[in-house]
């Protein structure tokens, strides 16, 4: 539920203008964002088939760029100037971060006709190049088959990087002149620097390029989209790397797409894949073979609902349609943590393209931190109530505003940081709403409240003389030493019975035998009168021995230390929660 009063900042692609050393336009790049040292999250360019010819002829570059975003709407681009074993031109590679300050690559197009199957590994501290030293190449592909156990020569494939390893998956090549799709998975572990080809368990996926892929947390790989020489793909599949094992949920999204470009992005409570552009079409064996067209499409898959969003893309400048960038194929894709935003780079559109596009995701995933529940749930229309706010990603600040809100009316009140899981504040009067389901959210530091919300109901005010009991517990006959039990239930000032608990009732148990009690009866006679003064003198006697007797024992117990009597409550309350309350207790005497 996305409700965008809460969320200032629109959902509009804007282009961002490049300075410095700008790359020239290209396809089948790679922009991978490194952690890297005091610098941060750092953005890298690799290589792709660029506009500039090369010998007189249009080929791939091994140029590597750095990319600085200096703030919304400027970035800056630098060429380094690297040293070391650097790799041969390629295009249609995959690349991935392989831990701190760590670029590494595999594959790609060296032409029509020759791919790579080797690894390299980019230090972006120092702009060095280096090869595993057991898989030292350099020279042209001649697409032969490894001698380390590597995966085949092949283009179009994914690199995936967890606990130390890289997973490549998919791609089309072969040895020699094939032309086949694969969908063999292999692992590589960049300590040790050896090929492992995995035999997972499951159905395998079909044989696909041009798909995309992306880590989650927990162990698992997910795949989207791909194209193959007979087929075309719109479906999701996943590897499970602990149990070695493929899984197909059968989700897919509409019509085929391959050659997209494809994040995740990692913010509370779900993850959340974003997909832009590539070619979209289908066709089979037996139709005319098409390339597709080509797309603008922005797409979310959400990891924990499973579930599909095209997001409305929102108008400016008086516009009847949203700006968004060119339809296009082979394009690259990053995200700005720091600003909540998509980066979108260049690509190919029967022509190449260099334009930087970036899309502030904040209204779909939210802020860095979410609510999942609050306990209690409910509470008086007064306020005042203790609540503990639980979710993910707070931090610790004094600016915790607490928003109580229902259809237009909406009150705040002060949070208060516990932990990264839990906040507390008492909640606001909302006796100028009424009794009211209302939607609770949070900020944190005047940044954006969250996208998710936890329930919270106020409700009247349980009132006495509203309240009715009922039982047997309140029948005038009652057997001695035996439980007995009756009913109370809450009402409110409207005299609508209550549906929640946390009252408080003082019960009081009488002796009605002690009271007076006044009967209608006739004067007595003189000789009546004469036995009830005898019975007040024996009263009067007994009372005065009762007396006696009590000083007696005092005087006896001076100067001990004499334990107070346990005084015994006779009832027993269960509070049901459901606004009615079972009352227990039983005479003895």
């Amino acid at each position: 539920k996305l409700l965008a009063s809460f969320m200032p900042k629109p959902l509009i692609w804007t282009e961002i203008k490049q300075t410095g050393q700008t790359p020239a336009p290209r396809q089948g790049h790679t922009l991978t964002v490194v952690t890297s040292g005091t610098a941060g999250r750092t953005y890298v360019l690799f290589g792709g088939l660029d506009a500039e010819k090369k010998n007189n002829k249009i080929a791939p570059n091994n140029q590597a760029y750095l990319l600085r975003l200096q703030n919304q709407n400027t970035a800056l681009w630098s060429l380094l100037n690297c040293t070391g074993d650097i790799p041969l031109p390629r295009t249609n590679h995959a690349a991935c971060a392989a831990g701190n300050d760590r670029l590494y690559i595999f594959g790609g197009q060296y032409s029509s006709n020759q791919r790579f199957n080797d690894s390299y590994f980019l230090k972006i501290s120092t702009s060095q190049w280096s090869q595993p030293p057991n898989q030292k190449s350099g020279h042209e592909p001649k697409n032969t088959e490894s001698k380390i156990g590597a995966p085949e020569p092949r283009a179009n494939h994914s690199a995936t990087f967890f606990n130390n390893k890289v997973y490549i998956f998919g791609g089309n090549g072969g040895i020699g002149f094939q032309r086949k799709t694969f969908n063999d998975i292999y692992s590589l572990d960049i300590e040790t620097y050896e090929w492992t080809k995995l035999e997972p368990a499951g159905n395998p996926p079909d044989p696909r390029s041009g798909h995309t892929s992306a880590m989650l947390p927990s162990g698992k790989i997910v795949f989207y989209g791909g194209v193959s020489t007979n087929s075309q793909f719109s479906n999701v599949i996943i590897y499970n790397i602990e149990a070695n094992e493929w899984q197909d949920p059968e989700i897919s999204y509409d019509i085929p797409r391959w050659n997209h470009c494809a994040i995740m992005y990692d913010y509370p409570p779900s993850w959340k894949y974003f997909i832009f552009g590539g070619s979209v079409g289908a066709f089979d064996e037996s139709s005319n073979r098409n390339l597709g067209r080509f797309s603008d499409d922005t797409l979310v898959f959400d990891i924990e609902s499973e579930t599909w969003q095209l997001p409305d893309l929102e108008t400016t400048g008086g516009l009847s349609q949203a700006i968004k960038p060119k339809a296009r194929e082979s394009a690259s894709m990053t995200y700005d943590h720091f600003d909540q935003r998509i980066l979108v780079y260049g690509g190919w559109n029967n022509n190449w393209l260099n334009d930087l596009w970036s899309l502030n995701i904040s209204l779909i995933t939210g802020p860095t931190y979410a609510i999942y529940k609050i306990s209690p749930c409910l509470g008086p229309l007064t306020g005042k109530t203790r609540v503990t706010i639980t979710g993910v990603g707070f931090v610790n600040t004094s600016s915790i505003t607490v928003r109580f809100s229902s259809g237009k009316n909406q009150q705040d009140a002060q949070g208060v940081y516990v932990s990264e899981t839990e906040i507390q504040c008492e909640t606001p009067t909302f006796e100028a709403v009424g009794p009211k389901e209302a939607e609770v959210r949070l900020m944190l530091d005047r940044g954006d409240f969250t996208t998710t919300f936890a329930g919270f109901k106020f409700f009247l005010n349980t009132k006495a003389e509203k309240t009715i009991a009922f039982g047997p517990g309140l029948l005038k006959d009652n057997a001695l030493k035996t439980e007995t039990m009756f009913i109370i239930q809450a009402r409110n000032l409207l005299g609508e019975n209550r549906k929640s608990g946390g009252d408080e009732f003082i019960l009081t148990l009488e002796d009605l035998s002690e009271k007076p009690v006044i009967e209608a009866v006739q004067a007595p006679t003189e000789e009546e009168e004469e036995d009830q003064e005898q019975d007040k003198e024996k009263q009067k006697e007994k009372q005065q021995e009762k007396k006696e007797g009590q000083e007696q024992q005092e005087e006896k117990a001076e100067g001990e230390q004499v334990a107070e009597p346990e005084v015994v409550e006779p009832f027993q309350i269960i509070d049901t929660e459901k606004g009615y309350y079972i009352v227990k207790y039983k005479v003895d005497q």
